[in-house]
């Protein structure tokens, strides 16, 4: 685990982002390290963390979704469970209202049929299921929350 953290901390970019070679969006990448780093607990990981939600934050676009080209689903997806899961050391209001934003994009954004292939192989794709299955967690762990669900009924 140790190592593993270790590496993870070597990786992340100036930024506060990390970048994976199987997406073409540093959000998934992030989501993943971020919120290992996090449940890892190690004291030395908190800059980082906060650096990879600071970046979150900063990256939103006015409509409320994140996205390296455009807004999606998916990458909004991954950004409110970086939040989430990591945002704790972050302003609660700053970070409530960004999810709460973000959320909205998501209730208006679903259909399968807009989500970009973002996911490198032989040739770029988009795993429906896998996109359909994080927007609902986000949604899901968003609503869970109340000063979130507050937010999201305004």
């Amino acid at each position: 685990m140790n190592r593993i953290s270790g590496w993870l901390l070597d990786h992340q970019r100036a930024d506060g982002c990390w970048w994976d070679k199987w997406h073409a969006s540093p959000y998934y990448a992030t989501s993943c390290c971020a919120g290992a780093l996090t449940r890892a607990g190690r004291s030395d990981s908190s800059a980082a963390i906060g650096r990879a939600v600071a970046w979150v934050l900063a990256t939103q676009r006015p409509d409320g979704s994140w996205g390296r080209w455009a807004g999606t689903a998916e990458e909004t997806s991954y950004s409110i469970q970086t939040l989430l899961h990591c945002g704790g050391s972050a302003d609660p209001g700053v970070v409530a209202r960004a999810v709460a934003d973000g959320c909205a994009f998501l209730l208006l954004n679903g259909s399968p049929d807009d989500y970009p292939p973002l996911w490198h192989d032989k040739d770029l794709y988009a795993p429906v299921n896998v996109i359909t299955a994080v927007r609902i967690a986000a949604l899901r762990l968003a609503s869970a929350r109340p000063l979130i669900a507050n937010l999201m009924d305004e």
